[in-house]
């Protein structure tokens, strides 16, 4: 007989079951293999941006600042000519990724070379590199780790100082005179060498970044030592000399160079051979890389990202790290801080305190800081305003205010600065190799903007001619004499910002209200008639609209409201001639549209005729700036309360004691809007200052926000009570985007 149908229809849905599930467990095992892959991809290339003594379990079970004391050799490796690469390859449309190639193709078989010498890559200084050789007792993974059985036994601190300066030849002997293969361009190596104690720091902690250096002895030395170096040379310090004088053979003397500074030019190859010491520190890492205890994935990926700059981090998680590099205009801060010495237990707390500050004032304008190095000078901080996701048409200002916030900082803790800005086009993105890379700037800009450092004096800021062109709108400058600095033929000018002034409120209870530091300009001062008690009639008083007349018809350049033609205008005057007759009966008015769309002359027509028919024009601006959030209430209660409490008998401002008078019977006693009040610096209560991003005083935001569009809407109700009123707010939005990208939002 013939099967059952019934039967068959069953065997059909059980399989077709079984497929169902059988297909979504391999999807599954797929996606979860995906997803480790992934994630293993993310962690090897975010750990190529710590060095490895950054990795090691026993540094990172310390959470302090000091990570490590110890000894070792340092290694400074300078190439010259990536200066000239990069303006060369900047005016091409591939030529971001032009030089990343250029720049990958030259660090990579250096990066090579360090590390089978067991260096390690500390920090990039754009086109340097600073490498430390570690003071290790090797003889524990190998009899001969010096590679040369014959030879005396060395000390770990020999070892470590035989090895770089092995490493510091081989670099020249292979990568000297290297061809670029771009517009003829070939790169030079000089390198200077120190040994010593060496301490390394983590600083930092501001929206969760923090920085790493090395400092110590060996620092101060190398500083001497690399610029006494000629190309093709490697000149050590009299601390690394005396440890392989006998393994290396000395070049001629150093022409007056300090004591103890010596050239050399090979090794003692009778002792020691460059392939028996580099195969013996390969060894001496392959036995330790099998027996070190290693930290866990996410740990190690936790402390790889605190390091890395948040848009850098983004690029990586996506897997697409190449489409970072660019050629890109940004504004360039070369900072340096002397009278620290970081590598001591006092030095490293201040520097914690100083890093802090340095990243508030750096990140309250949305700038990123780049590098911090230490030198023989101090400290040094390289600060860069203008790379994504964080740009902005006012990058020069807001990187010139910056400095002037972090001479404050100095000034605070006892210490003194100095400051270089430039604004131009470089290089940014990801240089190094597959095994050790980090982000970097890199072009004359930042040439210029460390020469313009070393020529400023104590808690001064020399700009460049590109920065005050782009900040003379709100900032104010001493021109000095043209100078000259090195690598350029000519003359450079420079300009000396004036140290802000605090712009506030006249009244001196109110100071703290517009605690803003700036320059004065972009400020026109406005006639208007005012209603007041005890006055026959309208009295004269002065109005500060807060940016710059723009339109003819205040006294600015500007011809759009001669155009009769133009539709806005003709909308505008409709609504205050015609029927709407907005000035007469009130209303409200929004002007919103793109940049450069003539918002600013439709807003000063408003004015001048709310002004003509009688009304007084009070003002509330904001920046799109993150730090002046409250500066549109704080303006609007200055205005309101000058008007509230003018007195034409008077040649000042109202005086405390009125203004107290006047909040009090507002209030009638709000405990709720007096605290409010207190935030904004009334009735003698500290506050932050204007660009404080900490409410100190600890009332939320929101109730912050409500509380004062309450106290706005009262004085203006009172204000309006005998004089009517025009009300201006200017919002100027730009790209801020602190609270998406920083997580705040």
């Amino acid at each position: 007989g013939g099967s059952d149908p019934n039967a068959r229809r069953e065997d059909e849905d059980e399989a077709d079951i079984w497929s169902f599930e059988e297909t979504s467990r391999l999807i599954q095992t797929d996606l979860a293999k995906r997803l480790r892959t992934r994630k293993r991809q993310h962690l090897d290339a975010v750990r190529t941006f710590l060095p490895r003594i950054m990795q090691r379990q026993e540094l990172n079970a310390n959470s302090g600042v000091v990570m490590h004391r110890g000894d070792g050799c340092v290694v400074f490796s300078d190439a010259s000519g990536f200066t000239k690469l990069t303006e060369t390859l900047a005016q091409k449309a591939d030529g971001a990724e032009v030089l990343s190639k250029c720049l990958n193709k030259f660090f990579t078989p250096l990066i090579d070379i360090i590390e089978s010498y067991r260096g390690d890559v500390i920090k990039f200084s754009g086109d340097a590199l600073s490498i430390l050789f570690e003071s290790t007792d090797d003889y524990k993974l190998s009899d001969f780790p010096c590679g040369s059985p014959d030879a005396p036994r060395k000390t770990p601190f020999q070892l470590a100082c035989l090895r770089g300066a092995a490493c510091c030849l081989e670099i020249h002997k292979r990568l000297h005179n290297f061809d670029t293969g771009e517009g003829g361009v070939r790169l030079t190596l000089h390198i200077g060498v120190g040994a010593g104690r060496i301490t390394i720091l983590q600083v930092g902690g501001e929206q969760s970044r923090f920085e790493y250096v090395i400092a110590g002895t060996p620092m101060e030395q190398i500083a001497i030592a690399e610029p006494l170096a000629g190309s093709g040379e490697t000149v050590l310090s009299p601390q690394a000399w005396e440890e392989v004088k006998f393994t290396v053979i000395e070049g001629a003397p150093l022409e007056g160079a300090p004591d103890g500074y010596h050239r050399i030019v090979g090794l003692d190859t009778k002792q020691h051979t460059y392939p028996t010491v580099k195969q013996a520190a390969l060894q001496c890492s392959r036995v330790e890389r099998m027996s070190e205890k290693v930290l866990s994935e996410s740990v190690l990926l936790d402390i790889s990202e605190r390091f890395i700059p948040r848009g850098v981090l983004k690029h990586l998680k996506s897997g697409n790290s190449s489409s970072i590099n660019e050629m890109r205009s940004v504004t360039i801060i070369f900072a340096q801080i002397g009278g620290v010495d970081v590598s001591t237990e006092y030095g490293s707390r201040v520097a914690q305190q100083l890093m802090i500050g340095m990243q508030r004032a750096c990140y309250a304008y949305e700038g990123n800081l780049n590098k911090f190095l230490v030198d023989d000078k101090g400290l040094l901080f390289l600060f860069v305003f203008g790379l994504p996701p964080l740009m902005h048409i006012d990058d020069p200002s807001r990187a010139i205010m910056a400095c002037w916030d972090m001479v404050g900082v100095l000034k605070s803790i006892g210490l003194a600065g100095r400051f270089g800005v430039t604004t131009g086009r470089v290089f940014c993105g990801i240089v190094g190799s597959d095994v050790r890379r980090e982000y970097t700037v890199m072009g004359d800009t930042v040439n210029l903007s460390a020469r313009l450092m070393a020529k400023a004096e104590e808690n001064s800021v020399l700009i460049d001619e590109a920065t005050h062109l782009r900040s003379q709108q709100d900032v104010t400058c001493r021109k000095v004499e043209p100078f000259m600095v090195k690598g350029k033929a000519k003359l450079i000018q420079a300009y000396e910002p004036h140290a802000p002034r605090v712009h506030g409120l006249e009244v001196a209870q109110l100071g703290v209200l517009l605690d803003q530091k700036g320059w004065g300009l972009g400020n026109t001062e406005l006639a208007v008639k005012i209603c007041v008690p005890r006055a026959s009639g309208k009295v004269d008083f002065k109005v500060k609209m807060p940016w710059r007349a723009r339109s003819k018809m205040m006294g600015g350049s500007s011809p759009l409201l001669q155009m009769t033609r133009w539709r806005e205008l003709q909308q505008l005057q409709s609504l205050i001639d015609g029927q709407a007759a907005i000035l007469k009966v009130g209303g409200s008015l929004c002007l919103f549209g793109q940049s450069g769309g003539g918002k600013t002359e439709l807003c000063e027509y408003l004015v001048t005729r709310a002004m003509e028919a009688g009304l007084c024009p009070l003002f509330g601006f904001m920046w799109s700036r993150p730090s002046e959030r409250w500066r549109a209430v704080a303006s609007l209660m200055q205005t309101c309360l000058c008007v509230h409490c003018h007195e034409p008998s008077r040649k000042t401002r109202p005086i405390d004691e009125d203004v107290e008078d006047a909040l009090q019977k507002l209030l009638h006693g709000n405990k709720r809007l007096q605290k409010v009040l207190s935030f904004f610096g009334f009735e003698g209560f500290e506050v932050p200052g204007e660009r404080s991003a900490v409410n100190e005083i600890g009332i939320p935001d929101a109730e912050l926000e409500e509380g004062a569009a309450e106290i706005l809407a009262k004085l203006v109700q009172e204000v309006s009570k005998k004089q009517p009123l025009l009300l201006v707010l200017r919002i100027r939005r730009g790209t801020d985007l602190t609270d998406s990208t920083r997580g705040r939002g």
